[in-house]
């Protein structure tokens, strides 16, 4: 993946996956993240119990999002409403269990406070980081 900072079509992105955050605070939102002409993001209802503590991604709107992009997505994209964008003990299991069932896919974090986006793959015993965006100017409120 291109330079988040430089692409302006990441850009955009980024600023949806916030303003999308702002959103649904004080619940986590969640999506799948996908690549191809451009980068795409397909937010899915949050399926947890306990949504403002974590999320879940129901299967059937997993393969609904898959149906609409005709593909399968580069990353699973959610956010923590009460803090940054490191990964939780949760988030770990799942990049665990992703890293078992052979599914290469990124972890991205929506951080509120403070505002950051951060990207993760579990690669052998660690949990690495790939990426980080912040963003360089206050974004308009909702």
């Amino acid at each position: 993946m291109s330079d988040p900072q430089a692409n302006p079509l990441f850009t955009r992105l980024y600023e949806e996956l916030f303003r999308t955050a702002q959103k649904e605070a004080p619940k986590e939102m969640c999506g799948l993240w996908f690549v191809g002409i451009e980068p795409g993001f397909h937010q899915t209802p949050n399926a947890a119990h306990n949504p403002e503590h974590e999320f879940l991604i129901a299967h059937h709107e997993y393969v609904r999002s898959c149906m609409l992009f005709d593909s399968k997505p580069w990353g699973i994209v959610h956010s923590h409403p009460r803090s940054g964008a490191a990964p939780s003990p949760k988030d770990c299991l799942l990049m665990d269990a992703l890293q078992i069932a052979g599914q290469d896919l990124a972890m991205v974090i929506v951080g509120l406070i403070p505002m950051e986006i951060r990207c993760f793959k579990k690669q052998g015993e660690h949990y690495t980081l790939q990426w980080v965006w912040e963003p360089s100017h206050a974004l308009p409120s909702l």
